[in-house]
């Protein structure tokens, strides 16, 4: 029995190796990195700090690299101040006695109208 077992053993341990080898060269670096860029150009070079000698140093760009500053923007008093612009209606503060006058003119209700329930169906309400 026991030569069984360890057999089935040994072979289940064989299926795991084509992703257990990947995983460990992976995590303990036995192998290149696939995700290192590739080329040779000068600011690779620089990057991994091949013959740093060699290369020209690094300087700034003559002249002016930035974009002028933006206009000034109009704001929105300005909008409403051009000819055409829609007149805005200025409410007064609740309770000022303006506030107080606009209610009761009519012109404004403080309070949304309220929901009138719906009728109970005749024939719900009927028992037979």
């Amino acid at each position: 029995m026991r030569p069984v077992v360890t057999l089935g053993l040994l072979l289940l341990l064989g299926g795991c190796q084509s992703g257990f080898l990947d995983f460990s060269d992976d995590t303990t670096t036995l192998r290149r990195n696939v995700n290192t860029p590739v080329g040779d150009s000068e600011t690779l070079r620089r990057v991994r700090g091949l013959n740093p000698d060699s290369l020209a140093p690094i300087t700034t760009e003559a002249g002016d690299i930035w974009p002028a500053p933006a206009g000034n923007e109009p704001t929105l008093e300005d909008m409403l101040k051009q000819p055409g612009a829609p007149e805005v209606m200025q409410f007064p503060v609740p309770g000022s006695p303006a506030y107080q006058n606009l209610i009761n003119s009519g012109v404004m209700n403080p309070r949304p109208p309220a929901v009138v329930p719906a009728a109970p169906d005749a024939r719900a309400t009927r028992r037979g």
